[in-house]
């Protein structure tokens, strides 16, 4: 049982958009084809979406799933065909990393989340003083 670590940045100014994820690679049987296959299982995956400049702009966005025995996976049947969906996603076009590189992304994932976790009131405008009366 191997595990195929996955990193995608999209470029953006102004914003840190980050996912990553562990694949599980398992052999299972396959009564269609008779034959072993091998059967990719998502065990983590992790994106965060976080303004560079808050004092600009304030957005930030958190998700983070993970399981041992998620029942979330890719359809592919080898690891070549793995790895070439995943560079040629259109949507996440992943680079493969290593376990440690992915520890070290994860790592400053979840520091980016301390930094800016909770929503700070105070940075909010203050409430409408006046009233809005709306003539139909």
């Amino acid at each position: 049982m191997n595990v195929h670590y996955f990193y995608c940045r999209k470029p953006g100014g102004g914003f840190h958009d980050v996912t990553i994820q562990a694949m599980m690679e398992q052999d299972v049987y396959s009564r269609p084809h008779g034959c072993e296959e091998k059967s990719f299982t998502i065990i983590e995956e992790l994106h965060i979406f976080i303004s560079t400049d808050m004092n600009r702009f304030h957005d930030s966005e958190f998700k983070i799933k993970f399981g041992k025995n998620s029942s979330h996976g890719i359809g592919e049947t080898t690891v070549l065909g793995l790895y070439r969906r995943m560079k040629e996603d259109h949507f996440h076009p992943s680079v493969s990393v290593t376990r440690l590189q992915y520890e070290r992304i994860r790592k400053i994932c979840f520091a980016l989340y301390e930094r800016e976790k909770q929503m700070n009131f105070d940075l909010v405008a203050e409430p409408q003083k006046d009233r809005i009366v709306v003539l139909m």
